[in-house]
């Protein structure tokens, strides 16, 4: 179905160097579509059925494979060739799972007081994650247990790297390959990923629990990681300043967000470990959380998330979307069946100027 190939070509200077390549005459295939425009008057409209081919629907109007191209000149849309052409709904579903793969979203919406008499909104309390510099070791953090050893009070967290923030939408996405446990607790830090019986029994636990917290839960924090150690030299010392940095942009935050906490006054750990979010809905598979909100009177008129509510269910997923975005294509404009020679001839001439 390389349709373009009947193109003539033409030389081009790609660089501007005085070298000539030979491309295919895209102006032409322009020209023939408006003029072919203007001389065909009559169109109808056609849906693609389930993973049937251009040269399944040609057999199906006009009785022959043959017009198949003929598809391709008459909607814009699908100028780009087979490629844009409508995908069955096995390649559908199985695009969106690739694309959500050990994927999970959270909503962590955060009631902010209108002044005078204007509505609350609600929008993720400000945590400074859209600096790229940031992202690579930004973690999700929720606590598994607490508990006391020798007289020390230590704290057992869930944890997940960060992959996306969408504070459009109040969502921050975790990669749930990632999912495991941690501890500020020297002696257990040191067992991290060593594959020991405590260190097995913990990321179990954290993969059974890092979904499991509750609607009313304060017991989430973004917190840095920085991977490297002391004898790593220049890249480790380049990573503190990052994260000092980041923990200086959270405290700016939460001082904003949540006065009168005494943040100015926390350390670094208590800054990070204080600085609770709430979650009020989570998707434990990413390709179900919202794509966009919309009014519940009338579906197709989208809101935003903040006018949407905390624990808002009107919303589209991103799966349903992209399956909304491919039945859209699969209504196309054809070539009338009494026009269909006539269009050919006049193709094949216009081609052929």
């Amino acid at each position: 179905m390389t349709f373009f190939t009947q193109f003539p070509k033409t030389t081009y200077s790609i660089e501007s160097d005085g070298i000539q390549t030979d491309i295919t005459d895209i102006y032409r295939y322009v020209d023939v579509v408006e003029r072919s425009s203007q001389n065909v008057l009559a169109y109808k409209i056609a849906d693609v059925f389930d993973g049937e081919r251009p040269d399944n629907l040609s057999q199906r109007l006009y009785g022959t494979p043959d017009y198949y191209w003929t598809f391709f000149i008459a909607n814009d849309n699908l100028k780009d060739g087979i490629e844009a052409w409508p995908k069955a709904d096995v390649e559908v579903a199985a695009y969106t799972d690739l694309i959500h793969k050990d994927t999970a979203a959270f909503r962590f919406p955060y009631e902010i007081q209108g002044e005078g008499n204007t509505a609350n909104t609600f929008t993720l309390a400000g945590l400074p994650l859209q600096d790229k510099k940031f992202a690579p070791f930004l973690y999700l953090f929720s606590v598994q247990d607490v508990t006391s050893i020798d007289g020390t009070l230590v704290k057992i967290y869930n944890r997940a790297r960060i992959i996306d923030y969408r504070p459009n939408l109040s969502q921050i996405w975790i990669d749930t390959s990632t999912i495991d446990w941690w501890s500020d607790y020297e002696p257990y830090k040191e067992l991290i990923g060593g594959g020991g019986a405590l260190d097995v029994e913990y990321k179990k636990r954290a993969q059974r629990k890092i979904f499991y917290t509750g609607s009313s839960s304060d017991s989430y924090t973004v917190r840095f990681i920085n991977p490297y150690e002391k004898d790593d030299g220049k890249i480790y010392a380049e990573t503190q300043n990052l994260q000092q940095r980041f923990i200086d942009d959270v405290r700016t935050v939460a001082k904003k967000f949540k006065p009168n906490q005494g943040y100015d006054i926390k350390t670094n750990d208590q800054v990070e470990d204080s600085y609770q979010l709430k979650s009020t809905q989570y998707w434990q598979r990413g390709k179900l959380a919202p794509a966009h909100y919309y009014n519940p009177v009338s579906i197709e008129e989208e809101q935003t998330e903040y006018s949407a509510g905390p624990e808002a269910t009107n919303y589209v997923s991103r799966e349903q979307e992209i399956y909304d975005d491919n039945d859209a294509l699969r209504r196309i404009k054809y070539v009338s069946p009494q026009y269909i020679q006539a269009f050919a001839l006049e193709y094949k001439k216009l081609l052929n100027e």
